[in-house]
């Protein structure tokens, strides 16, 4: 599996480059009303209008850093009815592409609000990174008022 390396807090995870659509440095967004703090806004990208998580804000408790290295990765998301749409995970040090030989190991502990974690792989190094599963991300809620029907 190849996975881009981002970091959230202190602590490195990776998301499958299959998952990914692109990459960019962050896009000037445009905020959006009544959802959570978390959903940093909305761009443009190859035509289409792209709503922006803050892994940063969702899981680390702050907002992503305005740095050379946060980056906005934009993702494949599937709906339910098996269409995909852009969706953007904004994170800092989003730097490295590594490649591991081994099958995701599960997590110990789940959690429902973490369902988007998924398990752990090794680096070369032999660091433990956590692998992000974008489906996982939005509460039906969520989904619903970023990607209406």
């Amino acid at each position: 599996m190849t996975l881009l390396t981002l970091v959230v807090g202190a602590q490195r995870y990776g998301i499958d480059l299959r998952e990914v659509r692109g990459v960019m440095p962050l896009p000037r967004l445009r905020p959006l009303a009544g959802t959570p703090p978390w959903v940093a806004g909305v761009f443009s990208f190859a035509d289409q209008l792209v709503p922006v998580i803050d892994l940063c804000l969702l899981h680390g408790g702050r907002p992503a850093r305005p740095r050379l290295s946060t980056r906005v990765i934009v993702a494949h998301y599937p709906l339910a009815d098996g269409s995909t749409r852009a969706l953007g995970l904004m994170a800092e040090h989003v730097t490295d592409v590594i490649e591991t030989t081994e099958d995701a190991r599960p997590v110990v502990v789940s959690q429902p609000e973490t369902k988007w974690l998924g398990g752990l792989v090794s680096d070369e190094a032999a660091n433990l990174v956590q692998v992000v599963n974008p489906t996982g991300l939005l509460t039906d809620e969520v989904r619903a008022a970023l990607f209406p029907q």
